[in-house]
């Protein structure tokens, strides 16, 4: 999960020790990002075999149901016009 939260986060530390559950954090560096963009952009960076699915803007509704239901071994749904 990427992001930024604008408050204080709560985690349940006892449910989470008594179901072995670990979580990494970390801060990633994000000053090339318009550098990785143009490279996926010229092809030299190859990102297809991460899009599963792809769906119409119509469809948006259906792509977040099956995102978060994590069907048919979903890893991104890419949203076309």
């Amino acid at each position: 999960m990427m992001g930024m939260w604008g408050k204080p986060v709560e985690v349940p530390l006892n449910e989470m020790v008594m179901n072995n559950i670990t979580i990494f954090t970390g801060l990633v560096d994000c000053d090339r990002l318009h550098e990785t963009v143009q490279l996926i952009e010229a092809g030299r960076i190859n990102t297809n075999f991460m899009i599963t699915h792809r769906m119409k803007l119509d469809d948006i509704l259906e792509a977040y149901r099956i995102f978060e239901h994590k069907e048919d071994n979903v890893l991104k749904i890419a949203i076309k016009p």
